[in-house]
This record gives C-alpha cells, structure tokens and sequence, in this order.
C-alpha cells in the first residue's frame, strides 16, 4: 500500500478536482474561453488558442462546467507527477508527503487544478519543458531537442508570456545560444507557431496592438501598482511564503545549470512584472509560472533542512485548510454572505432567458455577461461595445451581421429612460434591456481619411470614405458620425457630431463613396492636449461602437 500511495494520491486528488468541476458554476473568463472553443481558429484577441483547444477536448467527453474543465484536472495531475519526475534527490522517496504537501499548498496552484484559463495549460508546457531542458543539459540527445521544441510552442500556443520562460532559461545558460541543436529546436518552434502568427498577419495583430499599446497606455502611474505587484508574490504562495522565498534565496548561489534556469525563471518574473507595475496594474496570475521552480527549490531545500520543515508543515497545512474552505465556498453559494464571481450565474441567465423567449440579443460593453449567457442559456449572443470600453475577441467575431435590420434586445449594465426590462443580476446589480428596431450593423464599416491631416484652431474640412462591406445597404439616417478626439494615453477628451452633405443621407449606399465632414472645434477642445482623433459611427443604440481605420 505504501509503495502505492503516491499513486492513490493522485487519483484521489484528480478525484476531487473532477467534483469540484462539476459542483462549481464557471467564473467569467472561462465562459469567454468556452466561446473560443466553439469557434475554433489559430488565434483569439486576448490569448493564443491552446485553452480552447482544452475546453473542445474536455467537451468531447462532459457538458456544462466539467465539459470546459475536464482536460484542465488531467493536466493538473500530470504537472504533480511531472514536478516530481524533475526533482533528483537521494532523500527524495523518502519524503514524498512532504512534496504533496508543498505543491498541493501552493496556494493559486491549487486552484488551476479544475479551473480553465490560458494558464492552465502554460503550467503543464513549462513542466514538460524543463523536463526536455534538463534532458537537453544531461545528456544532449536529440530527443530531448524534440521535446523542447514541442514544449515551447506549447508555452507559446499557451500564452504570450511563455517567451518569457524560454528568454530567462537561455540569460541562465548563455551557451545555448553557441548550440547548433537549440537553435533547431528554436526555428522548429517557430515553425510550429507560424499559424498564429499568419492568424495574427491576416487578422492586422490585434493581440499585439493590444498587450503592448492599448492595455495600459490610458493609465497614469499610481505607487499602489507596485505594491500590489509584490503583493501578489506573496498571495500566489501563501502562508508558506518566507520559508520558499528563503529557499529561493539560498540556492541563488547554486552553479548548476537546472537549478540556475529556476533561479532566474522566479527573479526574472518577478522583475519583469516589477517594471510592468509602472505602465499599470500588474495581476498575480501572471507570475503564477513562478510556482513550479520555487516548489522545487524548496522541497529540495526541505529534504536536507530538517529544522525548518516543521515551520513548514504547519504553515502548509495551514495554507490548505484555508484553500480547502475557499473550494468549499465555490461550490456552495450562500455559506457566506460574499457572493463570489462563480455564483448565482446561472440564475440570472435562465431568469433573461425565461422572460425573453426566442428574442435576439446583445449584451453591451461585456464580453463577460455575453460569454456567461451564451454558455448557460446555450443561446449563442454577441457582445456590442462602445468606443470607450476595451476591445475583446467580440470585435473580431460577427455576430451583427445575422441580426441586420431585425428588432433586438440591447442588454446593458446601466440604466435608460425607455429600459422596456430590467433584470436582477446576481444580489450586487441589475441589468437593463432596450429594445432596438431594426438594428444597423457597424462592426465592419470603415472610415478612411488622411492619417497625416492637422487639426487647427477655427474651421476644418477633412475627406473621408465610408465603405460598407456589407452585402445589404446601409442607411445612414441610422448612423451618426461622431468625431472623438484623443490624448496621447488613449484618453477620450471630447467628442461631438460631425456635420456632413445631408443630401448624401437621403440614399442607403453599398458601396465605398466619398463625402466631406465639416466640423468646427468647439470651446471644449484644448488642442495642445490632443493627440489624435477618430471617427465613431453610432447606430440607432445611440451607443458608439466603431472607430476608424
């Protein structure tokens, strides 16, 4: 039984985490993930494709909360056994509670053991890469190049920050770079990730434009990021965190080429997101990579410091009795009078859907709401977003074009006059329903206009091109035309109508034409403020969505 036990663990651990699939209703990105899966492609706005490669899998074989989480339970037990495959120790057999123990304690860890996230499958890739790593420094056999290949497009396919795992290995193990096989391994990765780099090519990289330019570009400095920042190093791990960090810190020294790699893998993360913290909020999720090294580190540390493992039991221990009340809680609204982001979901879902029968839908400015309402009601809805709000993979999917010139519901977080529903959503809120009638797609008009064109003080012509791509006409007695001028954080300074031919509005147009915008700058433009401006296209919602391009 003993020989058996570390076996029995895991089954018993898989066990659990299948329980707790099923018995816990979604959080918000995973609904969102869920809606990759259905449309399945080489790229997403936010992440690369591999969480919902995850999800499609896991729905092959389960529905609803287990069908997305399935794949992600297997996962976590694998990178159990794998971690453990990682650590070379005489004493190692000897201690396996103790390993159990550190891992299943690790606090965020712990939870990627059902949830589905991109990170979910970047922690099983950074396990099997540095298992092909530490094949590649031992024995420098080919097979271990093939495996780092496949291990670092995984990490790649995974999430963007996977290049950062591979940067830091090679920074600790320069001579990589003098090593005919890695750089194989290195351009057969690439080769591996071309798809999504040409889904990147074809699709003008929104991700890219995203993560480096528009995610924290509006943010204006605040000490609280930074302290957040490292904060958040201490969340991930838990009560456990002096006695890991204190094991990081003693092996620093460590010349080996393994045990250096996981050194600067933590310091490099932890580092990176530190400067990050300056352009804006940082998450802690992002440096959850940091998890796997520093569980290694510190059970190695354990095993020959004997005075500290007792410190450690109990802070472990501590540390899963407060992860196994929190488990608890998400899967068992009103135990406490919190209501968590997983509960009550399905509730307000079933009561839009019941008071709403057959009606079309969109949901405003939230992905989250249209992803949850997709997933419980199984009633596909897209999401409409206003020029102000983020752009999300909503603004890539089409889901305007089939509801054209129909009367549809307009779902929104905040209040109008003429709301014809209002909706509880969950004990904090209420969403709001507006009927539309005959709605106008937008998503794919584009305005066109000289990008090198100044604005002045006084009286400004500027020609522009709206074409519509669509193959019904579009009627602009639907449309307003707003133009919204910017400062150099993306920020919205001031936004007005934009007069143009009334003549050119009496006839729908289905093709490119031409006209001129005439506008004066009024008194609440401060041009030396502004950086730029675009064009908005407002529809007959009354909310803008369009920008040009």
């Amino acid at each position: 039984m003993k020989k058996h036990s570390f076996w029995i663990a895991l089954v018993i651990i898989t066990f659990l985490n299948i329980l707790q699939s099923i018995t816990t209703e979604l959080i918000q990105d995973e609904a969102y993930y869920w809606m990759y899966s259905i449309f399945l492609d080489w790229g997403y706005f936010d992440h690369p494709p591999l969480v919902a490669v995850y999800i499609f899998f896991s729905d092959v074989f389960f529905s609803n909360e287990l069908g997305v989480r399935f794949i992600s339970t297997i996962s976590y037990s694998l990178i159990i056994y794998l971690v453990w495959k990682l650590i070379e120790s005489p004493k190692k057999e000897d201690h396996k509670n103790l390993y159990l123990l550190t891992i299943l304690s690790t606090a965020m860890l712990n939870i990627y053991g059902f949830i589905t996230v991109p990170d979910t499958p970047l922690l099983l890739f950074m396990t099997l890469y540095l298992t092909a790593y530490k094949s590649v420094i031992k024995s420098n056999h080919w097979s271990g190049y093939v495996l780092l290949s496949v291990s670092m497009s995984g990490l790649l396919y995974s999430k963007y920050t996977g290049v950062l795992i591979i940067i830091f290995t090679i920074l600790s193990n320069l001579s990589l770079l003098k090593n005919k096989r890695f750089w194989f391994s290195a351009i057969a990765t690439l080769l591996l990730f071309t798809p999504h780099l040409v889904w990147q090519y074809s699709n003008d990289y929104p991700s890219i434009r995203y993560h480096l330019f528009e995610r924290s570009n509006s943010r204006t400095y605040k000490l609280s990021y930074t302290i957040m920042h490292l904060v958040n190093q201490i969340a991930i791990i838990g009560f456990t965190f002096p006695i890991m960090y204190f094991a990081l810190f003693k092996n620093l020294k460590n010349k080996n080429l393994f045990q250096k790699s996981l050194n600067f893998i933590i310091t490099g993360f932890i580092s990176f997101f530190f400067i990050m913290s300056f352009k804006g909020p940082t998450q802690a999720q992002w440096t959850i990579p940091i998890s796997i090294p520093l569980v290694i580190i510190t059970f190695l540390y354990l095993v020959n410091n004997k005075r500290s493992r007792k410190l450690f039991r109990t802070l472990a221990i501590i540390n899963l009795f407060i992860i196994c009340l929190a488990r608890i809680v998400m899967a068992n609204e009103g135990l406490i009078p919190v209501e968590l982001e997983m509960h009550g979901n399905k509730k307000w879902v079933q009561n839009i859907k019941k008071k709403t029968p057959n009606q079309k839908k969109l949901f405003l400015n939230s992905y989250q709401n249209a992803s949850l309402y997709s997933f419980y009601s199984k009633d596909l809805t897209g999401a409409y977003n206003s020029f102000e709000s983020r752009k999300n993979q909503f603004n890539l999917w089409d889901f305007q074009t089939p509801i054209s010139n129909k009367n549809i519901l307009l779902i929104a977080n905040h209040k109008k006059e003429n709301n014809a529903f209002v909706f509880d959503k969950k004990s904090n809120g209420k969403l709001y329903g507006t009927y539309l009638n005959k709605f106008t797609p937008v998503r794919d008009i584009k305005i066109s206009y000289n990008k090198d064109y100044i604005l002045r003080s006084g009286q400004n012509s500027l020609k522009i091109s709206i074409n519509n791509p669509y193959k019904q006409k579009t009627n602009l007695n639907n449309l307003d035309v707003r133009i919204a001028f910017m400062s150099k954080k993306n920020l919205i300074i001031h936004n007005e109508k934009a007069n143009f031919n009334t003549s050119f509005k009496t006839e729908p147009f289905n093709t490119a034409e031409k006209i001129y915008l005439n506008f004066n700058l009024s008194d609440k433009v401060d041009l030396n403020k502004i950086s730029h401006f675009d064009f908005v296209l407002r529809n007959n919602s009354k909310m803008a969505y369009q920008k040009a391009n």
